[in-house]
């Protein structure tokens, strides 16, 4: 499974267009395979904050794990979840 992420200046659909034009790219597995998690308009990824990792996990569980997270929590999930670990 591959998780491609934008760190370029091209915008997402210069630099995908790139890619499925590139010899390299069509040799991976995952590629040939059809498995990608294609994630459009995602910045950042860096999970440095907490923000930032509130934003990682809401945006790739879904994508790596879907019948355990369909969706992201809401606030209210969450902190239920922080009030049940005390």
């Amino acid at each position: 499974m591959l998780l491609p992420l934008n760190w370029s200046e091209l915008s997402d659909a210069e630099l995908w267009s790139k890619l499925e034009t590139s010899a390299l790219w069509n040799e991976l597995t995952a590629v040939k395979n059809n498995r990608l998690l294609r994630v459009e308009d995602y910045s950042n990824p860096i999970a440095s904050t907490i923000p930032g990792a509130a934003k990682f996990l809401d945006k790739f569980m879904p994508l790596l794990y879907p019948d355990t997270f369909p969706e992201p929590l809401t606030d209210e999930q969450v902190q239920e979840t922080l009030a049940n670990e005390n």
